[in-house]
């Protein structure tokens, strides 16, 4: 298994578009893997500059990473 197996990844995305676009891909390698990719990946349509403290704790993200796209 490539990719981070023992870590839960959370992408927070303001946009519609991105947003369904992300959970489509996800999907779709989880369809084509038998579940065996991505099964910790998740998506949520959030604006994670107003709510990032409310899904998680003090000192519980080990990473934050500011990904930008093209795509609307």
């Amino acid at each position: 298994m490539r990719g981070f197996p023992d870590k839960l990844i959370l992408g927070l995305e303001i946009r519609d578009k991105v947003a369904n676009y992300v959970g489509e891909k996800i999907h779709s390698v989880r369809c084509n893997s038998d579940g065996q990719l991505c099964s910790n990946t998740a998506i949520i349509r959030s604006n994670a500059m107003k709510t990032f403290t409310n899904y998680f704790k003090k000192e519980s993200v080990r990473i934050v990473t500011k990904i930008t796209s093209n795509i609307d």
